[in-house]
Parts: C-alpha cells; structure tokens; sequence
C-alpha cells in the first residue's frame, strides 16, 4: 500500500492499512511529516464520537444532517455524509485503540441560530511530548503559527501522535519523496513513480492511496480554476496539486475546483517559508473592538466578526473595488491589543500605513477621503452604542465568543475607532486549503468520468472535492471529514485486497 501525503489523512488511511497487515509506505514531498494539519488548531468534527457518549452526548443523526444541509453552500452528497457519519465514531474508536490521547473540547458548531447547532461534535489530540517520538520527533512539522514548545498541542499534536501510531502499527514515512506519476497495470493503478535524492523509482503497490492536500501553491491551477481573487494561502506551500493532477491523468473525474477554504490574511513582513509568503491569521485583529475593514472605496462589506470563513468569502468576492481591502485600527486598540494580533514588529511600510487622521490614512492608501471619513463617522456613531446596523457586528454569539472575552456584550468585539495614530494595513483574500478535487465514493474509492471506480485508486481529504466544499459548519470541519474518509480510504482498500486484520468496524 503506498499513501501519497502526511497530513491527518494520509496518516489516518495510513494508520487503517497498517493496522490491517498490508506493507504501508507514506511518500511526503517535503522535508517534514504533517502538511497543513501539522500547521493547524488541530481540531477535528466528529459527530457520535465515543469520546461525546462518554459525557453524554448522544447524536441525533437527522438533526445533524438537517444542520449541515442548512450552512452548505451547495447540496452535500447524501451518499458521502451518510458515510461520514456513519464512519466518523469508527474512526476515532481506532485512533483510541491506537493510542492516541484524545479530549472532547466542548466547542459549540459554529451556526448557533441553525438548528442542529449543538455542543459534542469537536474533539482534539492531548498535548505530546515529543521526546515519546524519539529521531521521528524531528520530522514532524512546525507550525509558524503556534507555540512549538514542547510538549505539543494542537496540529502538531495531532500529527505527532497519529505518526506514533502508524510507528507502532509498521507503516514506514519517506520524507523529500515527491510522487509524480501513477503507474499502471492491466487497467489499474499499481504504484507510483517518485522522485527524491536521485534518480526516479518506480515504487509499486496494490493500491494507492492519495492525500497530498489541494493545489493552492500551484498559480497555474489557480488561475485557470479560482481566479485572480485568491491572493494567498498560510497552508503547507507543498500543495501544488500533485495528487488531483495524478488522478486527473487516469480519468478521474473532477468536481468543485473553483471551491477555497476562505481565510482573511495578513502580510506583516516579508519573512517567507519554503519559498512562500507567510501570511498571518487576520483573525484576531478582524474580531477585537476597535478595527474596521475597508474595500479600495473606503467602505465596509462586511461583518468584520463573522465567521472567518464567510468573511473571506466576501472578501473573496468578485466585486468591482473589493480589493486592495485593509485593516484599519485607532492607537487604542494597539495599546490593547497589539502583541495578541500583530506580534513585537515594527508597524512600518510597506506593510503598515500610519497617519494622524482618517483623511491622510485615506490618501495614504489610495482610497477617496471623504468617503471614508463618512464610513467611519457612521460606524463610530453606532459602535458606540454598542450597535452595527450595516452588518450586525457583534450581534451574533459567535462574534462575541472570538473576541474580547473580558468585556460583555457587543461590546467584546465593537468599538469606535477614535484615538489617532491610525493605522492600516492590507488584508487579503486567502484560504487554508483549496476544496475541489476528485470525486470519490463512500469507500473512498476515485471515480472517473462514467462514476465507476478507477481500479487501485483512493483518496481522502483537500486532494478530494471536499464533503462541505467551501462552507465550515464547525471547527475541524477539514480535518475530521480528512480522518474519516482517510479511514474509509484505508479500509475500502484493504477490503479490495481481501484482508482482514484490526480494522475498527463502521458501526
């Protein structure tokens, strides 16, 4: 069995093929063991899990299918989220089985006013300590984005225990094996043709497993299927596509390539990682009270403390002056909230404009003065009451819960901007991983054109067209569906081969 990625899908499908007594090789194209999910919270949705029995929470399927058909932005295939589903508490049975320390986290999904929006869905990875891990340890990926003090938590968590497991269940991890061709035999796919520190192999398998993340590092791609509108992405800058070229080469049949995860981004240096840009999380700055979003007219679209998702689709969007976008806060607020969102640097150009008043802020980034002024007046006006007619900042709990927990109300997350030197700096249109991909079955099996399964082929997780494509109904909406359908991947190709072995059973 060979599995093409690292990532939480990789490892998970990686994990059930081990488990199940078929030789599993993993091929990494970077240096590093992880992908995105190493750089991630780590968070995993999981509905039914045993970890939310044990406490109590019991699924009620038809809520949580009615829930998820309400926030999807397209219809959900009924034949994959029943797979999902039905597959997700499986899933996580074999991870406990294999050692992993798991907590439930008590997250709420994120659509609270939806019905079906409970508590019990999410469940993370305990803190690691990666001295358990011995040499492996320092192949596991850092994220830039999060504490790598040890002991671990997070994705880097997650990702160190799930390698643990593959460890004791006998897969074996080839980092700087970058897979670039299927091979093919008798109608099937039999391997792959990879390229490391010398000459290609040719690496033969019964089946094939891809996980090798979206293609949002590819600009080629990007442009032919997203467009210009993506201006970057804080994901593993492995992700050029590899595998839905390689599947696209034996008649896969593709869906949702248009799809992103939508994420609103800041460049607030020049440092770059692998060769790519590092952006930042817009998160915090986008949420707190006391900052405004602008487009290149100098006017808001958007609630700023909308899901970050749906805020990155509007600013995503194709609208005539949306972008250059920016980022605008008072000295108060950076006198609150300057290292929680921006670190200890210099707010200098070219990645920062500073003026006294909003109208030189306005000239300074190109953007016509008077009608920012007047967005500001009008949004100052409101927020000091506590109030955003335009968008309803503040108005939703989930606002509130991801900003500044220490104050009450709307307040959490609205304020005037009043206190000069303002500031301002870019905000971009970026995303977390591409959603298009593949089509596959409930099996994991890839399909071609006619919908019949291409022989020896799988895949799982961004490779794939995604289960919720570009919409997040919770946090770990990427990574949960990425293990089940890892695990669904692993346990339709060793069912193909006739093993049996410990693979936990989909209930």
């Amino acid at each position: 069995m060979i599995v093409v990625g690292s990532g939480a899908a990789g490892l998970s499908a990686a994990l059930t093929t081990a488990r199940a007594g078929l030789r599993t090789l993993v091929l990494e194209r970077t240096e590093v063991i992880g992908g995105t999910s190493a750089m991630s919270g780590g968070l995993v949705y999981a509905p039914g899990s045993p970890l939310a029995q044990a406490e109590g929470y019991e699924m009620d399927r038809a809520a949580v299918t009615g829930y998820l058909e309400a926030v999807a932005r397209r219809p959900i295939d009924a034949a994959l989220l029943a797979a999902f589903l039905d597959a997700a508490p499986a899933m996580v049975d074999q991870l406990l089985e294999s050692g992993l320390a798991l907590r439930l986290t008590g997250l709420s999904d994120y659509y609270r006013r939806v019905p079906g929006a409970v508590v019990g869905h999410v469940i993370a990875a305990e803190s690691f300590d990666p001295k358990t891990l011995g040499d492996l340890a320092v192949r596991v990926r850092h994220s830039p984005y999060r504490d790598c003090t040890p002991p671990w938590t997070g994705g880097m968590a997650l990702i160190a225990s799930l390698v643990a497991a593959c460890a004791a269940a006998g897969a074996s991890i080839w980092t700087s094996c970058r897979a670039t061709r299927l091979l093919s035999e008798d109608g099937a796919v039999a391997g792959v043709e990879v390229h490391g520190a010398g000459a290609p192999v040719l690496a033969r398998a019964s089946q094939v497993i891809l996980a090798s993340g979206g293609f949002e590092f590819n600009g080629a791609l990007v442009r032919e299927w997203v467009g210009k509108t993506l201006e970057g992405a804080w994901s593993c800058p492995g992700n050029e596509g590899d595998g839905l070229l390689m599947a696209q080469s034996v008649g896969a049949a593709l869906s949702a390539v248009g799809e992103v995860q939508w994420y609103p981004l800041l460049r607030l240096s020049d440092e770059v990682r692998e060769s790519a840009p590092l952006f930042a999380d817009a998160g915090p700055a986008r949420n707190l009270p006391g900052s405004i979003i602008i487009d290149s007219q100098g006017r808001r679209f958007a609630n700023e403390s909308g899901p970050y998702q749906d805020f990155g689709r509007a600013l995503g969007g194709r609208v005539p002056g949306r972008r250059p976008a920016w980022l605008v806060v008072d000295q108060a607020f950076l006198d609150a909230y300057r290292l929680a969102c921006f670190g200890d640097r210099p707010l200098m150009p070219p990645h920062w404009l500073t003026a006294s008043t909003p109208a030189e802020l306005a000239v300074l980034a190109g953007i016509r003065p008077g009608v920012f002024e007047q967005t500001l007046r009008t949004f100052n006006e409101a927020a000091a009451v506590g109030k955003d007619p335009a968008f309803g900042r503040g108005e939703d709990e989930l606002d509130q819960v991801w900003g500044d927990i220490e104050k009450e109300g709307a307040a959490t997350c609205l304020a005037p901007l009043e206190r000069g030197p303002f500031h301002a700096t870019r905000i971009y249109a970026g995303c977390s991983g591409t959603t298009g991909g593949p089509r596959v079955d409930a099996s994991g099996h890839v399909l071609n054109g006619r919908g019949t399964p291409v022989p020896g082929l799988y895949a799982a997780g961004n490779v794939t067209a995604q289960l919720f494509g570009d919409a997040s109904p919770a946090s770990g909406a990427t990574l949960g569906p990425g293990l089940t359908f890892g695990y669904l991947a692993g346990r339709g190709a060793v069912a193909a081969l006739g093993q049996s072995g410990s693979v936990a059973p989909v209930r």
